[in-house]
């Protein structure tokens, strides 16, 4: 083998025996090595720290050299807006700063601004860019970083403009019908002043047939229940104040009995705020004459009177405080024409000075006044003629015509009364015929309108009344086959009448339309039997149906059935559907506290 060079064999040793980085290289240089060699040995050490340089690059994953961090983007421009561009003195706008910088990118830099209100008198504006309104006029708001400034934002500044509306007292009660309770509406504006709105706001009652208000916040009561008032101007509406209606409302039945056994009772009621019937804590009934057929309240709510069809004669009462019967002193009953009358209809006129009886078993009309205790006094004559069998009068609210159902000679009789003395005139001897067994009469609140039910010939039959209170035939309903419609009872707001069908157990509601043609709003089936009579509570909310039960007393059930009254006019149970009742329930009054 040949001798290796020096200087390849010191090269040698040093790539592969040590492991240091500048003390190997400082070996090399240091070595003696002939002088011949030494060009050699320079191009070998600087073969060497190019291969090394590149080893440590290839670590760090390559590449060429480091050139330091980018520059950081700057500001470029500034543009601001503002939440509202108008408000009313008090009021304040958020405005916000957008920066735009030099990379693209846009930032919200409304904290790091300086803001300005060119008029600080008009507006003010924060640190955080919240303009406050100072009086009317305009200013430019601006927002500046550094040298760049932000284009003018225009803010104006109106009188001070109406944020909320409070209605007082924020709930009220009322008593009685017809009692009243004023509300205040109070404006609150942006510039924290006050205004008492109440002649100019637009009041509301949500539930108007509980009560309504008026244009100045007068609210008046007319039936039980709960409505809420509120008080509106502009786009700004009050928050809903609530008045309470509590005017205490009492339920009187007639108790007819059967063929076999007299019920000779009215029973009383308490009326609930959710319409059922509680009998009285007073005491449930109270004694009548023999089979008390039908009742009736006059206006003032405090005298109520029955028509007792076995013993020929009227039940007169004072209605209590409590809503309790107590039969008048001295004279408790009156004699309703002669001893065979048979009283089965009575009505008292509006003015609540006369009242007026149908005698079944006579045909005639009994006709008294009513004196300041309510105490009834026979008219002269005490009676005037009808036809066979008169069985439901009916009186238009004026107050100047009367009309008799005839239910034997299917007629209508037709009387003025005198306006000062209240007694009856019949019109003509030849009365309107149509139908069969008529045993109902009623006249619609315009006075425009008398309904009359067909018994046998299970019709509802409308006419118009003339000036002179003639009647003239306009339409004829047919009503279930085999109904036979006992009675006819209109709603308060004469917008239903219903018609209960005593053979079929079935309550029929009708809507009036503005011709008074009826248009039937469904069928209400009855959980008892022998629906006798409807009634609807002052607030037309409730309806409650005299069930008969039959005219024997077998097993049969006496009852009055509960309901709530929809805006079309049907029926619906309530959670409790009866109540018992005395036997052989025929008539139901309600009746107001006072």
């Amino acid at each position: 083998m040949s001798k290796l060079p020096a200087t390849v064999f010191v090269a040698n040793a040093y790539l592969f025996n040590n492991k240091s980085t500048g003390s190997a290289m400082t070996t090399i240089l240091a070595h003696r090595t002939p002088t011949s060699s030494i060009r050699g040995l320079k191009s070998i050490a600087a073969a060497l720290l190019l291969s090394l340089t590149g080893f440590i690059a290839g670590c760090g994953g390559g590449g060429g050299g480091y050139g330091g961090p980018p520059p950081a983007p700057t500001l470029a421009s500034l543009s601001i807006s503002a939440a509202a561009a108008s408000i009313g003195v008090g009021a304040t706008s958020q405005f916000v700063a957008t920066g735009a910088y030099s990379d693209g990118s846009k930032k919200d830099i409304s904290a790091s601004v300086t803001w300005s209100s060119a008029t600080a008198g008009v507006a003010s504006i924060s640190a955080a860019g919240l303009a406050t309104a100072v009086a009317v006029g305009t200013t430019s708001i601006t927002a500046a970083s550094g040298s760049i400034t932000s284009p003018a934002v225009t803010l104006t500044v109106t009188a001070a403009t109406l944020v909320s509306i409070a209605v007082t007292p924020t709930s009220a009660t009322i008593t009685t019908r017809g009692g009243t309770v004023q509300f205040t509406a109070t404006g609150t504006y942006t510039d924290k002043s006050t205004k008492d709105l109440t002649p100019t706001a637009t009041w509301a009652s949500a539930t108007p047939t509980v009560a309504t208000v008026s244009n100045t916040g007068l609210a008046t009561g007319f039936a039980m229940g709960t409505t809420a008032i509120t008080a509106t101007s502009g786009s700004i509406t009050s928050p809903a104040a609530t008045l309470t209606v509590t005017i205490p409302e009492y339920a009187y039945i007639t108790n007819y009995g059967t063929l076999t056994t007299p019920g000779n009772t009215v029973s009383q009621y308490s009326v609930g705020m959710g319409g059922e019937l509680t009998p009285l804590a007073a005491g449930p009934t109270v004694l009548a004459g023999k089979n008390p057929f039908a009742m009736v309240v006059d206006p003032s709510q405090h005298y109520a009177y029955v028509a007792n069809y076995g013993s020929a004669n009227i039940s007169q009462y004072t209605i209590g405080a409590d809503g309790s019967l107590t039969p008048m002193f001295p004279a408790a009953t009156v004699a309703s024409g002669t001893s065979a009358s048979k009283p089965n209809g009575l009505i008292i006129d509006s003015s609540g000075t006369h009242l007026y009886v149908a005698n079944f078993g006579d045909g005639t009309v009994s006709q008294y006044s009513i004196g300041l205790t309510g105490a009834l006094t026979p008219l002269t004559p005490p009676t005037v003629l009808a036809d066979t069998n008169a069985a439901s009068i009916a009186l238009n609210p004026a107050g100047t015509f009367a009309y008799v159902a005839n239910f034997a000679k299917n007629t209508v009789s037709e009387y003025t009364i005198d306006a000062a003395t209240g007694a009856l005139t019949l019109v003509t001897a030849t009365a309107v015929v149509a139908g069969s067994a008529y045993d109902s009469v009623v006249v619609d609140p315009t006075g425009q309108f008398v309904y009359v039910a067909a018994h046998d010939g299970n019709t509802l039959t409308q006419f118009n009344i003339g000036a002179s209170g003639a009647l003239s035939l306009t339409n004829t309903f047919a009503l279930p086959a085999g109904g036979n419609p006992s009675s006819l009872t209109l709603d308060p707001a004469a917008k239903f009448i219903y018609v209960p069908n005593s053979a079929v157990d079935t309550v029929l509601p009708f809507s009036i339309g503005s011709s008074g043609g009826l248009t039937q709003a469904g069928t209400t089936s009855l959980p008892g039997a022998y629906p006798q009579f409807v009634a609807i509570d002052p607030s037309g909310q409730y309806a409650y149906v005299a069930e008969r039960g039959g005219l024997t007393d077998g097993t049969v059930k006496f009852s009055v059935a509960q309901f709530s009254v929809g805006i079309s006019g049907a029926l619906t149970a309530l959670a409790t559907p009866t109540v018992a009742s005395g036997k052989g329930p025929t008539c139901i009054v309600i009746s107001e506290g006072y």
